[in-house]
């Protein structure tokens, strides 16, 4: 803003990418106040100033282009994903007893530090709060209504089951994927650091120094004893979870395979350590097929968007059978549970404490051939195993298809002998399947789409632009 060029530009467009790369809510709440400072200071002058605005849109284009690689496909994903079951049966957080407890969780929180949910923790403290109606009397007419707007729009979005518009925010496809309503707080909590700040250096000027010291020293006592008041809040340990002999017992086999447990006892973090892959868990997003699919495999079911599979509900008020043939067909070999399981095909091998260790008998290989009847044949050797490539050798083969136990994705491509395109199919139960020629001798699987190879492309140039106009400006051959 107050240096309007393209050096600001690429450094504001570097710091947002940067930022995006590493955290996108955090990303998403630097980029939102970078927008709203450049508009109150537009708002305030009293021409249109075309500068800012221009180096804002380069700004916008740099970012763009910097991040493309990975946000063209992420958009490209997303209609697949199970954000859109949202849309089905909203669920919009927190959910507001009533307007008493919303002022409360605002100004008052020391009453209730360790019961509010984390989507309720939203304290502005006192002394700050009345410093920032004091800065706001004092703003001039232009921005004293950006403010004002700003922070009622926030406030009907904050208010979520006890706003006006309740009914009506529902209806937006926007308000449902926010989910969390208080996600747009910062905005508020911002606006009140910065209009206290300016409120305290009024004071300064007209009543002295010492008051403002004085006022800020009790304004950050009162920050202080909030957050170490809710960072004390003792951590709910999880006592459900397998015990080391459980992953011990499971990292002794050498074989590729999956594990599920029924009530998710196998911490993903801990899994991660011993190697394990899992066939359940806790994501933000869930891609769709898989989602459906794992109703068959759980042993269970349920219509409403949810963050882990199995959800929580579905385990802690029953339980599940999961199917064996199906977890198989997923290359699942083992399976834990807090309780029996009376599919046949569930050999137990073990108990450690509480937790029952089940093999599962009829548990096919990661990759594997299938004959022309759709049966399961030999298994097939995998040469590499990496996130975006995976080789299979097929030299031995003795079908015309080739069966990869990975859930089928959009954008993944398949090649015969790592150069002739093939088609990568989808299974009935969501898996990869190619079909190949008798003299094939391998086969690589790749993530490519269109769209991330045009993202690529974007990211390339940008970053090219970047590199060029640095050695200009540092005039390394002058």
């Amino acid at each position: 803003i107050k240096l309007p060029t393209l050096n600001s530009a690429i450094i504001l467009a570097v710091s947002l990418a940067a930022t995006f790369y590493t955290h996108i809510p955090t990303f998403l709440i630097a980029g939102s106040l970078s927008a709203l400072v450049l508009s109150a200071n537009l708002i305030s002058h009293k021409k249109i100033v075309k500068r800012p605005i221009l180096w804002g849109g380069v700004t916008l284009l740099i970012f763009i282009g910097l991040t493309s690689i990975t946000l063209a496909p992420q958009l490209e994903w997303l209609p697949h994903t199970t954000r859109q079951i949202l849309f089905e049966k909203p669920e919009v957080y927190p959910q507001w007893n009533s307007v008493a407890e919303f002022l409360r969780s605002v100004f008052f929180p020391w009453t209730n530090l360790y019961d509010p949910d984390s989507e309720k923790w939203i304290p502005l403290g006192i002394i700050s709060s009345l410093l920032a109606v004091y800065g706001f009397l004092n703003l001039s007419k232009r921005l004293k209504i950006l403010t004002s707007v700003t922070i009622i729009v926030v406030l009907f979005l904050v208010l979520n089951n006890l706003s006006p518009f309740y009914s009506i925010l529902l209806e937006q496809k926007w308000f449902i994927l926010l989910r969390v309503t208080t996600r747009a707080w910062f905005i508020v909590g911002i606006a009140t650091i910065l209009l206290a700040s300016f409120g305290l250096e009024l004071l300064a000027k007209r009543y002295g120094k010492n008051l403002a010291a004085l006022l800020a020293a009790i304004c950050i006592i009162e920050f202080l004893y909030l957050s170490y008041g809710r960072l004390s809040k003792p951590i709910e340990i999880n006592t459900k979870f397998a015990t080391k002999e459980v992953y011990d017992h499971l990292k002794s086999d050498n074989d590729r395979f999956r594990v599920y447990c029924t009530n998710r006892c196998l911490s993903q973090k801990e899994s991660a350590f011993y190697g394990l892959e899992l066939i359940d868990g806790y994501n933000t997003i869930q891609q769709k097929n898989y989602y459906k699919q794992a109703w068959q495999l759980t042993g269970t079911y349920w219509n409403y968007y949810t963050l882990s599979i199995p959800p929580i509900g579905a385990y802690t008020f029953d339980k599940p059978q999961p199917d064996a043939k199906a977890l198989g067909e997923f290359n699942t070999k083992y399976v834990i549970s807090p309780y029996e399981l009376t599919d046949k095909n569930f050999s137990l091998k073990n108990k450690f404490s509480e937790y029952y260790v089940y093999q599962n008998e009829v548990y096919l290989p990661r990759a594997y051939f299938q004959d022309d009847n759709q049966r399961p044949g030999s298994e097939a050797k995998i040469l590499s195993y990496k996130p975006n490539e995976i080789s299979i050798d097929t030299s031995d083969h003795k079908s015309s298809s080739l069966i990869l136990s990975e859930v089928w994705s959009p954008g993944w491509k398949a090649y015969l002998d790592g150069n002739q395109l093939v088609k990568v199919q989808e299974t009935p139960n969501v898996l990869r399947l190619v079909d190949i020629r008798p003299d094939t001798k391998f086969v690589v699987f790749k993530y490519d789409p269109e769209i991330f190879k045009r993202g690529r492309l974007i990211t390339v140039a940008t970053l090219l632009f970047l590199f060029l106009y640095g050695v200009r400006k540092l005039n390394f051959f002058s």
